[in-house]
């Protein structure tokens, strides 16, 4: 009975976390898609489409560095090789060119 509690509490809790995303979270993706707007940065899909040409593989996940004005912006892409190395690709969020890239085995991949 108790682990049973404990499951449904722990459920409750996420359930509570999905619905109320952490304070100030918003805000961010509201920055992002009113830059993408004004065309101060590229759209995801385009920063994608870059880092796919240069680092085949899978996109673990993506974050924008949104600090300062968004022409100091920059998209960080993990992705993982076809030989498993994860790298961390740097790409300017303005233009979508790579501006670096660090992990194990990034320079195989880029063509």
């Amino acid at each position: 009975m108790t682990r049973r509690r404990f499951l449904m509490a722990a459920m409750v809790g996420l359930l509570a976390a999905a619905a109320f995303p952490a304070h100030g979270q918003g805000r961010g993706h509201d920055r992002a898609r009113e830059a993408v707007r004004a065309g101060d940065i590229r759209p995801l899909s385009e920063v994608l489409e870059s880092v796919r040409r240069a680092y085949p593989g899978t996109v673990l996940d993506v974050k924008l560095l949104d600090r300062g004005p968004p022409a100091d912006w920059r998209y960080e892409v993990r992705v993982q090789t076809p030989e498993g190395h994860v790298i961390a690709v740097m790409v300017d969020a303005g233009t979508a060119e790579i501006a670096g890239a660090r992990g194990q085995g990034r320079g195989g991949g880029r063509r």
